[in-house]
């Protein structure tokens, strides 16, 4: 499965190394096994100027034409995500919340991670 993290912060890749569950499957933690800076969802930051990137500032991003990632990896390498259609409504809640308490020039990461 391919799902779409949103990683905030510098040095998104240090960030998401907790997270990995390679080869073993043993991590606790894991949620991965792979990922690509944007991957399937090249381009998912849409910028002000309507540039597509994988990786943005945040008081770059067109918030309006933004929408939700799956999971969120923030700065302080806490990983939240969206676990099904049911609670899906309260996700986009949380999800919009979130990115509105943003500090500006914060790094924002689109990942396609695979599990």
């Amino acid at each position: 499965m391919h799902f779409l993290t949103i990683v905030i912060g510098k040095n998104p890749e240090d960030l998401l190394r907790p997270y990995w569950d390679g080869w073993s499957y043993d991590n606790p933690k894991g949620k991965y096994d792979w990922y690509a800076l944007g991957g399937r969802y090249d381009g998912y930051f849409i910028l002000k100027s309507g540039m597509k990137v994988n990786q943005a500032y945040s008081n770059l991003i067109d918030w309006n034409k933004m929408e939700c990632s799956y999971a969120i990896l923030d700065v302080d390498s806490k990983w939240y995500e969206n676990e099904g259609i049911m609670i899906e409504k309260k996700w986009a809640e949380f999800w919009w919340n979130f990115m509105k308490t943003l500090p500006d020039n914060i790094l924002l990461s689109a990942f396609d991670c695979h599990s």
